[in-house]
């Protein structure tokens, strides 16, 4: 359950603990977006152990806003797939998963894009003109980009990530007269 009233969560404090024969650690003790106290030894670099809370802390703010879906932009594309592709399985055919499943690959693959945060419209225009000086159709090109843009509109609705960044990529026109 997450903490609505009350006072406010401080950004904890870091401490300096040195345990056994190793050097000493900075250790975070803050209060997580529960509100249960928590340790979490972080560097035996201060600085580094400064970053470090500042993104551990920023992180259950977010949370407690009910924005933690903005760090799900974080997420590794191959991971939203691979969630979307096992919820597809109970409501699609074996045929049409198949088909989806080439199409996304074929896509990621082409446009080498690690993160949802880094997916970017200009990523698959680049790729398609590719695709299509390699002889594929219009209207090819725009159901296996139409999938990837499907399975990330799918991950907003799931709360997987915050937005999907190619939502606004339009489709490519498949009159007679735009086919060379």
């Amino acid at each position: 359950m997450l903490r609505t009233t009350g006072r406010a969560l401080g950004g904890g404090r870091l401490l300096k603990e040195k345990r056994g024969n190793g050097p000493p650690r900075w250790v975070l003790d803050y209060k997580g977006a529960d509100g249960v106290r928590r340790r979490q030894a972080l560097s035996i670099d201060r600085r580094v152990a400064e970053r470090m809370r500042i993104e551990i802390i920023s992180q259950r703010d977010l949370q407690m806003a009910g924005l933690a879906t903005v760090e799900g932009q974080s997420r590794l594309l191959s991971e939203v797939k691979a969630i979307y592709i096992a919820d597809m399985e109970t409501r699609v055919s074996p045929s049409h998963l198949r088909n989806v499943r080439a199409r996304i690959d074929r896509v990621l693959e082409g446009v080498r894009v690690q993160r949802v945060r880094d997916l970017l419209p200009h990523h698959l225009i680049e790729w398609r003109t590719k695709r299509i000086a390699a002889k594929a159709g219009h209207r090819t090109v725009n159901h296996e980009i139409l999938n990837v843009k499907s399975m990330l509109t799918w991950a907003v609705q799931a709360g997987l990530i915050h937005q999907n960044p190619i939502e606004s990529l339009k489709s490519l026109p498949v009159a007679k007269h735009h086919i060379k």
